[in-house]
C-alpha cells in the first residue's frame, strides 16, 4: 500500500479537541490513535472545511485517511482504507474488539481498553452464505490480512452497531474468524452504538458492555444456564 501525502493535516486543533470532547473523546485518547486536525474539501458541502482526519496505519506507514467535517457529517477519503482502523497498535495475548466506526474505537479506548480495531468500510447490508475464498473475499480481506494478529488474540469480542446492517456485520466477521473464538457485546437499550453508549451512558457503562459480553452461540453448544431448570427438576424429583 502507497503512502499518502498529508497535506496540511495538522495536530489536534482546539476546534478538533472540542469536536472531540462533545463525543466524549479525550484529546489523550485522541493523540494514541493518531488521530488528525487540516481543512479538507468536502464535495457534499462543496467547500474547504475544518475537519477531523483519522489516519489508516498499517506496518508504520500511513496510506490512507479518513476524513470528517467538523461542522457537519460531509466524509471523504485521503487514499482507500482497506485494513483495520488502529491495527498498528493491536497487542498480542490480549482481547481484541472490534467495532464499526472510528469513533467507536476510540470510545473504547477512552474506557481504557487498548487492542480496539474498527472496519474500514463499514458494514454490510446482509448475511451472504456460501464457501468462503480469503482469495476472493476482497470485502473482507482486512480480516484476512490481520489473521496474525487475530489468532493471536485471547478473545475476539464483536461490538458493531445495534442495527440490521451491524448485526449482519457481526455475523460475517463471526462466521470467518470461528465463532467458538467469538464473544458479542450488547448495548443497553437506546443506544446504538459504543459512542452512543459513552455519550449517554458513560465509561464505565461502556466498560460494562465488555464485561458482560457473551459468548457467540454455536449450534448444539449450550452453557450452564440453559440446564438449569432440568436440574432443579431432578433434584427435586
Amino acid at each position: 500500500m502507497a503512502s499518502v501525502a498529508k497535506k496540511n493535516w495538522q495536530e489536534l486543533s482546539s476546534e478538533t479537541i472540542q469536536w472531540l470532547n462533545k463525543r466524549g473523546i479525550s484529546e489523550e485518547t485522541a493523540k494514541k490513535a493518531n488521530i488528525k486536525s487540516g481543512k479538507h474539501y468536502i464535495s457534499s458541502i462543496g467547500s474547504e472545511t475544518e475537519c477531523v482526519v483519522f489516519p489508516y496505519i498499517l506496518e508504520g506507514k500511513q496510506y490512507a485517511a479518513k476524513i470528517r467535517s467538523l461542522s457537519d457529517k460531509g466524509f471523504s477519503c485521503d487514499g482507500a482504507p482497506a485494513s483495520f482502523f488502529n491495527v498498528d497498535t493491536v497487542e498480542l495475548n490480549d482481547d481484541l474488539i472490534i467495532c464499526e466506526g472510528e469513533m467507536d474505537a476510540l470510545s473504547f479506548m477512552e474506557a481504557g481498553y487498548t487492542s480496539v480495531v474498527s472496519v474500514p468500510n463499514g458494514a454490510v447490508m446482509k448475511v451472504v452464505d456460501g464457501r468462503l475464498d480469503p482469495q476472493e473475499d476482497t470485502k473482507f480481506r482486512f480480516l484476512w490480512e490481520a489473521k496474525k494478529k487475530i489468532d493471536r488474540a485471547d478473545r475476539i469480542i464483536i461490538a458493531t452497531d445495534n442495527d440490521g446492517a451491524g448485526q449482519a456485520m457481526a455475523e460475517e466477521i463471526a462466521r470467518r474468524i470461528g465463532k467458538d473464538r467469538c464473544w458479542k457485546v450488547e448495548f443497553p437499550e437506546g443506544c446504538k452504538d459504543a459512542n452512543d453508549v459513552l455519550v449517554k451512558k458513560g465509561k464505565r457503562w461502556l466498560s460494562d458492555t465488555v464485561k458482560n459480553c457473551k459468548a457467540w452461540p454455536v449450534a448444539g453448544l449450550y452453557d450452564a444456564e440453559h440446564f438449569y431448570e432440568q436440574l432443579d427438576e431432578i433434584y427435586e424429583k
